[in-house]
């Protein structure tokens, strides 16, 4: 759940930003669809369920074109600093990156 909050809150800044306007998650949520970030659950129909990747700048989160904004925005990216998701990840995780 806090992943998926730090994440809603980094596209709506972006869009924000992006529009000069401001954009809620909860907005998002409704246009875009819901985001599971839990791949052990199945996820339900018209939600989203991205998946991460370790950056070093930290954890990227891409979506493709029509799943988080329009074509012409291309593929929208929303990074997680660690500094922000360290204690969320698993600590082996943590050790390997140096965290």
């Amino acid at each position: 759940p806090e992943v998926r909050r730090l994440l809603l809150e980094k596209l709506a800044a972006d869009r924000s930003q992006a529009l000069n306007d401001t954009v809620t998650p909860a907005q998002l949520v409704e246009q875009y669809g819901d985001l599971v970030i839990d791949d052990t659950q199945p996820c339900p129909e018209g939600a989203l369920s991205p998946v991460p990747a370790l950056v070093p700048q930290g954890v990227v989160y891409a979506f493709q074109p029509y799943e988080y904004g329009s074509y012409a925005e291309g593929i929208i990216r929303a990074v997680l600093p660690y500094s922000e998701v360290k204690l969320l990840l698993r600590p082996e995780v943590v050790e390997r990156l140096g965290l």
